[in-house]
């Protein structure tokens, strides 16, 4: 690879990422969401997970439990989610959505659907198709290098 392809993908991977994180801000404010884009994603977060454990959510989105407590305690003021005690254990506590935290996941999702559809309308499939590849092989190389 030659210093310019590197030099194009440098500044393609250090802006791309902060620009999707402004234009999802962007759309959330125009829909009127009162919380961030990362709060957002720990909501999308807790109803993918299946355990809905603190513990997995951190791992899921490479944060600190301490980190992540502090924003479910924000999360769980503003009637977004709700912590549910273990019966049989005190000490584990999972993670519930209320109907608000739902529908700003179903928002999102719905949101996240027209920004695909919108930058790849242009694409052929065999270019969609690379496309998905592409960042497949990106995720799956971040993925290796941040496992502990």
């Amino acid at each position: 690879m030659n210093e310019k392809m590197k030099n194009t993908l440098y500044q393609l991977l250090t802006n791309v990422f902060p620009k999707i994180d402004a234009f999802e801000e962007k759309l959330l404010s125009e829909k009127s969401v009162e919380l961030t884009i990362k709060e957002v994603r720990i909501l999308a977060t807790i109803e993918k997970s299946e355990t809905k454990s603190l513990g997995v959510i951190a791992n899921t989105l490479i944060i600190t439990p301490g980190a992540l407590s502090i924003a479910i305690s924000r999360l769980e003021k503003k009637r977004y989610i709700k912590r549910l005690k273990d019966n049989s254990d005190k000490r584990i506590t999972s993670l519930s959505l209320t109907p608000k935290g739902k529908k700003v996941v179903k928002l999102y999702k719905d949101m996240l659907n027209e920004m695909i559809l919108q930058f790849t309308k242009e694409l052929r499939l065999g270019e969609t198709s690379i496309l998905i590849r592409t960042l497949e092989n990106v995720n799956a190389f971040f993925n290796e290098k941040i496992k502990p």
